[in-house]
């Protein structure tokens, strides 16, 4: 269970993320709330050792969190540009990016295989899994889910 509270569990996130680092590789994490950071010591340490932070569109209440524990640094400007992030379902999600060279917002587009193959919607998921179902492999279920609604593939 990644989010009990378990020390050794945080020093081997913590020492992973340092060991890839110093081999020229990188840690990478996905959450869907910045507040999941801070349910456990394991979680906190993967944030703490993050030099690149990306976040897609977060409640305000996650923006706040994030100001208060000091975990970006945060004035008006950045609070209200992190507020305005969008997401068009289908067609783009914002997102603010900050490392170490600089910080701002890109838009993320997907192809349409691409959506598909990262969705967690279940009227995408539901017909990928019964094409998958039938012996289609997941590229071949994602072409003909993608030319039953009129894709061109």
């Amino acid at each position: 269970d990644i989010g009990a509270d378990d020390p050794v569990k945080a020093a081997v996130i913590e020492e992973a993320a340092r060991r890839a680092r110093k081999y020229g590789g990188a840690l990478g994490t996905a959450t869907q709330s910045a507040d999941d950071y801070y349910g456990s010591a394991q979680m906190e340490a993967a944030f703490n050792c993050s030099d690149w932070v990306f976040l897609l569109r977060q409640k305000p209440e996650s923006i706040e969190m994030l100001d208060r524990k000091g975990r970006l640094t945060m004035d008006e400007p950045k609070k209200r540009l992190l507020n305005s992030l969008r997401t068009e379902a289908g067609v783009f999600s914002e997102v603010y990016i900050s490392s170490p060279v600089g910080e701002g917002v890109a838009r993320n587009i997907l192809d349409p295989a691409t959506h598909l193959l990262f969705s967690n919607k279940l009227e995408d998921n539901a017909p990928i899994d019964e094409l998958r179902a039938q012996g289609l492999s997941i590229d071949e279920a994602i072409g003909e889910l993608l030319r039953r609604r009129g894709h061109t593939v």
